[in-house]
């Protein structure tokens, strides 16, 4: 009986150490919100969304070359953004590399948007890495930002203090 208690005791630990590690378990197919995702083209963009409200091309000089640097931006809750050093003078086919959405009605692949409880991200996806707000562009004021890497790419979540999403962004990194 004490075997059979040990062994019930050992298969509850590992289960439920199991499941703490299945609680991260964001893949890059999440990647994405309102059916955009990093290094999809800003034609496709247009191609979903239409014209933007505002495109925003700036031209920066570095010592590496010249960069570009393209915003589409859509009544300000919806913002794609991309960086090229090769301009063809067309954007269309320029790839995006960041994604800010304060939409209440656009989706990740998971179902969470600007509204919903972060609560429910924790349950699906376990707590994220807790960002320094002061590390934030344009960082909204009282928010906490929770952060789940995948390769390349990043999903943040902005977390008021009553723990509801306020803005979801999706970075790509080393471009």
């Amino acid at each position: 009986m004490k075997k059979l208690l040990l062994f019930v005791s050992i298969v509850c630990l590992c289960m439920s150490f199991s499941a703490v590690g299945l609680a991260h378990s964001m893949t890059e197919a999440e990647m994405s919100i309102g059916g955009i995702a990093p290094q999809s083209t800003f034609g496709y963009v247009k191609q979903v969304y239409g014209l933007p409200s505002v495109s925003d091309v700036q031209t920066y000089n570095q010592k590496d070359g010249q960069t570009i640097r393209i915003a589409y931006i859509y009544n300000t809750i919806l913002v794609f953004s991309g960086i090229t050093h090769h301009w063809a003078g067309k954007e269309d086919n320029e790839l995006i590399y960041h994604i800010s959405c304060r939409a209440n009605n656009l989706l990740t692949p998971s179902g969470f948007t600007r509204g919903t409880k972060y609560n429910d991200v924790v349950k699906k996806f376990g707590a994220g890495d807790l960002l320094d707000a002061k590390s934030i562009h344009n960082a909204i004021d009282g928010c906490k930002y929770y952060d789940y890497v995948v390769n390349d790419q990043a999903m943040t979540f902005a977390v008021d203090k009553e723990g509801i999403v306020r803005e979801i962004t999706i970075d790509m990194y080393n471009k």
